[in-house]
């Protein structure tokens, strides 16, 4: 069993605005001089090789500066403890089984790659938490060869998103109760904090056509022209059209060849032996 894993280490209950990062075998995130940090929130139920492949992207091409490596420092796997206070069914993951499913993509990625827990139900306010737990439990370097300085500890985080997502983030509703309304959570998110959307291109026309509707608007374009808002892929990827979904409609159906596509093989095996999503 991983770290990430280990049930004793994940908190029954989680304070609103509060980040909670599972204990690691290595340090997070990763000592660099510059931290740039992809993040992959989702409720992972349950974790597919469409999310394996998101949290593999690499930057986009205009957040790398010239002559730096274009690759990320960390990654986190966020999961909202939020989406799964209600009532679950028999056969639905409890959380730490949800937890231990995120955990079997860790082999697969990265080993900065670090799975987190949060209670806040927007990306302005995970952006602002994330930065503040980075700011409270790195506040010097643990790496003789980083240089101790303020932009160390300023990380630039990038959100990995699907099209559904980044029309909510746009969604004025989701603002009428922030301090200073919607554009000022937009200038704190992509601005002060320096943080940046990403969005996998889809494969159909009609998703096409809302992500063009959405880049159109004055309130998203504005951060698009200076690579805050970013569609990356070409919506022909293997992984395009892979989903939970999909995943738990063929456990349902008894297909498992189906679901060894659509999942890694620890996956599969740990949704088999404890019985998941079968009702």
């Amino acid at each position: 069993m991983s770290l990430a894993a280990d049930q004793s280490t994940i908190p029954k209950t989680l304070p609103p605005g509060t980040l909670h990062l599972l204990p690691s075998e290595n340090p997070w995130p990763a000592p660099a001089s510059r931290l740039r940090i992809s993040v992959l929130d989702s409720s992972f139920n349950p974790p597919t090789k469409a999310h394996l492949a998101l949290a593999s992207l690499p930057p986009p091409p205009s957040s790398s500066p010239k002559g730096e490596a274009d690759e990320y420092t960390s990654s986190l796997l966020l999961f909202s403890i939020t989406n799964v206070e209600k009532i679950l069914k028999p056969t639905d993951p409890s959380p730490e089984q949800r937890i231990h499913l995120i955990s079997l993509l860790l082999p697969h990625l990265p080993p900065n790659t670090a799975i987190g827990l949060i209670n806040e139900p927007t990306f302005v306010g995970k952006s602002r938490v994330i930065h503040e737990y980075i700011a409270t439990h790195h506040l010097a370097p643990s790496h003789e060869n980083v240089p101790s300085t303020a932009h160390h500890f300023k990380p630039e985080l990038t959100f990995i998103i699907g099209t559904d997502t980044l029309t909510r983030f746009f969604d004025p509703r989701y603002y009428t109760s922030t301090e200073g309304g919607m554009d000022r959570a937009f200038s704190r998110f992509f601005q002060d904090e320096g943080s940046v959307l990403v969005s996998a291109r889809r494969g159909g026309e009609a998703e096409r056509e809302v992500e063009r509707r959405v880049l159109e608007r004055p309130e998203v374009e504005r951060w698009a022209k200076q690579g805050k808002v970013v569609l990356m892929g070409t919506g022909g990827e293997d992984w395009v059209g892979m989903s939970s979904t999909k995943v738990r409609e063929a456990v349902k159906a008894d297909d498992w060849k189906e679901v060894e596509r659509l999942v890694v093989p620890e996956i599969a095996a740990y949704i088999k032996e404890q019985q998941l999503y079968k009702a």
